[in-house]
């Protein structure tokens, strides 16, 4: 019969443990070792009692709990510290491994129940992108002008000008460069496509950095453009503006 160990033994033996080297610490298996290991464990499976004694030792260890931003950023940074990259091959692997019948929701479908759970639990605060509401916020009168957003895309060449772009969409939208949904100024939009729009959302002061330095290599001559701009942007900035692009 196996003997339960106290939370206090185990702190115990844990305090015991702090500091000591483990022996085989930097010690890579051998291809052998390897072979024997697999080998042992192949058609290995827990008992159901295993299963829940496991289940129970589990329960509680950070269960709930919700990571700090301080946390996820230093997960973050560490992640592109270590710059990790898959092989192509590993990848294949992993599709093919991952894919059809392999995939363990093959044939199976979310209940609407769960989808509304879903997206309640993911909404909102609870939402790792979350800024405050700031999606909520009111567009410039501008914006409902769809000849005006039009220009801009003609301004772009009907392109998304991400070069970086994945190629996954066709369709197109404006781009807010410094994410002020007020601010409707050309100088201030750019034409991406939906996917490019929605990486956007991370690392926002590089997009921002990136879009803002293309922008100011473009020369605009878009008067009908111009004329459609909230009034609180007077004729003499958008003029001082076009000066100071002509010049870079």
């Amino acid at each position: 019969m196996s003997r339960i160990v106290s939370m206090e033994t185990r702190q115990k033996m844990s305090e015991s443990l702090k500091g000591r080297i483990p022996w085989n610490k930097g010690i890579p298996c051998s291809a052998e070792t390897k072979r024997k290991l697999s080998e042992t464990n192949k058609g290995f499976k827990h008992t159901e009692e295993a299963k829940e004694k496991i289940r129970l030792a589990s329960l509680g260890r950070g269960k709930g709990r919700k990571k700090s931003h301080e946390e996820i950023e230093k997960m973050v940074a560490t992640k592109k510290a270590q710059n990790r990259k898959h092989s192509e091959e590993f990848k294949e692997m992993l599709s093919e491994k991952n894919s059809g019948k392999n995939n363990p929701f093959y044939g199976r479908k979310h209940t609407n129940e769960t989808k509304r759970k879903i997206a309640v639990k993911l909404s909102g605060p609870n939402c790792l992108f979350w800024k405050g509401g700031i999606a909520y916020e009111p567009y410039c009168d501008t914006w409902g002008d769809k000849d005006f957003k039009e220009d801009i895309k003609e301004r772009d060449n009907h392109q998304c000008k991400n070069p970086d772009c994945w190629g996954t969409s066709d369709k197109l939208c404006i781009h807010h460069i410094n994410y002020i949904k007020k601010n409707c100024h050309p100088d201030n939009l750019i034409t991406l496509c939906i996917s490019c729009n929605a990486r956007a959302n991370q690392d926002r002061d590089y997009w921002e950095s990136l879009y803002s330095s293309l922008i100011r290599q473009k020369t605009f001559n878009m008067p009908e453009v111009f004329n459609r701009i909230p009034f609180e942007i007077s004729v003499q900035q958008i003029n001082y503006r076009k000066e100071v692009i002509a010049h870079e």
